[in-house]
């Protein structure tokens, strides 16, 4: 009852900066300790590369090349938000060449949003967005307020943040052709102490999906989409489908009450995996707003 992650909840273990690292054979450790994303900076600068706070001349080093041969290696996924231009290019392009070298690197923005719309370093610009694209990554958009909308104090006009944050979106979108390299992001700040930190993001966690849900439907985005946005629906079905696959074709090979059970148990995972998409498609097609009709006006000549 005392979990920090809840049971249903599906997570990986990730790092923010790995300036304590003191060997690249480190990596291995904590790999073993279940470790899958890297952020090969925070903001600041250390020997790796530069943080997007930091430097902005400062590039991937030569243990930084090291370290990241050593994480498309172990299959590590390498997260660019923090990092300067200069690094993050660094980084982009040493991974483009591996790749062409037959190697698979995992890179990904976990939490920025756009600098065209918000001009902040912790933004992107459109050619890193592109750039993310052709390597095969999403961009978590993240729902601070700070990186929604730059602003020199930020309030509690929920709508306000609403409606910037799904323009990040939507910009993405648009700059893509599509949103298949689009994800959610809340980097929730709701368990720090200060005032300021607690007032930091746009959803509340709990209310995320949701929220979300509502706001990409009222803004014109497709079931198909928000389906594609959010992740739901698709992998549970196809999991479930391809295990019930495999237990009757099982229970072919089976006599008596083996087959019995067998098939019992993959009626039951049929049933409740229509119980399951038919809460995600309730929530989907009725959320509790309808799409505003936009209205337009015609011009008169005077």
């Amino acid at each position: 009852e005392n979990e920090l992650i809840p049971r249903n909840v599906k997570y990986i273990y990730g790092i923010e900066g790995l300036d304590y690292l003191e060997r690249i054979e480190d990596i291995d450790t904590i790999y073993n300790l279940g470790v899958r994303s890297v952020n090969i900076v925070w903001n600041n600068e250390n020997k790796f590369g530069g943080g997007a706070r930091g430097n902005k001349t400062r590039v991937l080093t030569e243990l930084g090349e090291e370290l990241v041969n050593k994480l498309i290696d172990k299959k590590i996924a390498i997260d660019l938000s923090h990092a300067n231009e200069k690094t993050f290019y660094d980084i982009t392009n040493l991974c483009m060449d591996l790749k062409q070298k037959g190697k698979n690197p995992i890179v990904f923005a976990s939490h920025s949003n756009v600098r065209k719309l918000c001009d902040v370093t912790r933004n992107l610009t459109d050619e890193q967005i592109i750039r993310i694209k052709e390597l095969g990554g999403v961009i978590g958009i993240v729902g601070v307020k700070p990186f929604c909308i730059k602003e020199d104090k930020f309030d509690n006009d929920k709508k306000k943040y609403y409606k910037a944050y799904v323009e990040h979106i939507k910009y993405i979108k648009d700059l893509l052709g599509g949103v298949d390299n689009i994800a959610v992001s809340t980097d929730d700040m709701s368990y720090y102490e200060t005032k300021y930190y607690r007032n930091f993001n746009v959803f509340k966690q709990e209310n995320v999906k949701h929220e979300l849900q509502e706001l990409l439907w009222t803004n014109g985005f497709s079931r198909n989409e928000i389906e594609k946005i959010l992740n739901v629906l698709s992998k549970n079905l196809g999991y479930t489908v391809v295990l019930v696959a495999a237990l009757l074709l099982f229970a072919v090979f089976s006599d008596g009450l083996v087959a019995g059970l067998i098939t019992a148990v993959s009626a039951l995972l049929v049933y409740t995996c229509i119980q399951a998409l038919y809460k995600e498609y309730v929530a989907l097609s009725k959320p509790t707003t309808q799409p505003k009709k936009v209205a337009t006006k015609s011009k008169r000549k005077k």
